[in-house]
């Protein structure tokens, strides 16, 4: 059947219609399905993700997440372990606990706060000879909870085994990406004439050369104290072997390091101080809360208080101390509920499983 050619026109019009709209409607549900793989504590990464490959996406998104929860480890360990040069705090007022002489006590891990375990009979506590071992069984435990100590202390040894992790995750995400970045290269510019290195030793020379270009802060952030101590190590634990380019290969290699240099720190050192500043907020906002809290108990108080002057005691009806007490428990039970469900609707955001531990009040 013959067709006008305004009716072709307006055919094809709809297919191309069609089209365009299929295919917006494919990036906005892969830009959804990356947004649900990212969650809200790796959606900073999201612009430098897009512009990695698409069959590199997924093991990038796994390398980033490992990294901020061994980050995590690392940071709630050094919190713990630094309160042993601390002395001892009251868990509901944080101050200082002192002895009778006024002296600081040291910091006691909960496991080691136990009273000594021997104790004598209601029939042996007037023996003079049993006070005495008593005595000398309290003194040992007291020596021995102070030895303990000393050995819980030494156990920082497991924040080195968890940055070691945190360096060796690094390193390999650092080899995908070059990886990827020298495929790229090797199909767009080609490889240099009578090149001798193939793509494990050009990947083994970038991994190096971006740990070289990188910072002292960040190199501290990794359990490093200097960037080539970091290098060293790269270079000790990385799977790839590392040779010297030739200089004739260099112009291929060293647009490849320049680019990363910029790309990477997105998804480790800027990645890593935006959640950092997000830890801190939140430690801000619970001492701001803390505090509130602790006003509004004192108003709350002075408001009793206030009301009680206000009322004869001796000669009060029943019925207004009554009222009184309903209206208070009412606000406080309301206010209660009201906190209750912010939680709860918090708590069905989403958020990653695995989150730097909330401030308490103790």
């Amino acid at each position: 059947m013959l067709t006008s050619r305004s009716e072709g026109a307006t055919s094809n019009k709809r297919t191309r219609n069609s089209s365009t709209n299929a295919g917006s409607a494919r990036v906005a549900n892969a830009a959804a399905t990356i947004d649900a793989r990212l969650g809200p504590r790796l959606a900073p990464i999201k612009p430098s993700l897009v512009s990695q490959p698409t069959e590199l996406q997924g093991t990038i998104i796994s390398l980033t997440k490992e990294m901020l929860e061994l980050r995590d480890a690392i940071k709630q360990r050094k919190t713990s372990y630094a309160r042993y040069d601390q002395p001892s705090k009251d868990p509901t007022t944080g101050n200082v606990v002192k002895d009778k002489e006024g002296n600081p006590l040291p910091f006691v891990p909960g496991a080691l706060r136990e009273k000594c375990p021997l104790k004598a009979s209601p029939a042996a506590n007037n023996d003079t000879i049993m006070a005495e071992h008593m005595e000398k069984a309290k003194k040992e435990h007291a020596e021995y909870i102070v030895k303990m100590i000393a050995v819980a202390k030494s156990a920082a040894r497991e924040i080195n085994i968890r940055e070691e992790s945190l360096r060796s995750t690094l390193y390999k995400l650092i080899n995908k990406i070059a990886l990827a970045s020298v495929i790229r290269a090797e199909l767009t510019v080609g490889l240099p004439d009578n090149c001798e290195l193939g793509r494990p030793e050009f990947v083994g020379f970038i991994a190096i050369a971006i740990i070289e270009g990188s910072t002292a802060a960040f190199a501290t952030k990794l359990g490093m104290d200097t960037v080539q101590a970091l290098a060293d190590d790269c270079q000790k634990r990385n799977t790839y072997p590392t040779a010297m380019p030739r200089e004739e290969d260099m112009s291929f290699v060293t647009p490849i390091v320049t680019k990363l240099l910029a790309d990477i720190p997105a998804f480790t050192n800027t990645l890593w101080d935006h959640d950092d500043e997000r830890d801190m907020n939140r430690k801000v906002n619970a001492e701001i809360k803390k505090e509130l809290e602790k006003a509004a108990i004192v108003e709350s108080t002075e408001d009793v208080e206030e009301e009680l002057e206000g009322i004869d005691l001796a000669d009060a009806p029943k019925e207004r101390l009554t009222d009184f007490i309903d209206k208070r428990v009412r606000k406080e039970t309301e206010k209660k509920t009201v906190q209750f469900k912010k939680a709860m609707r918090k708590n069905s955001l989403g958020e990653a499983k695995n989150q730097t531990s909330m401030p308490t009040a103790s």
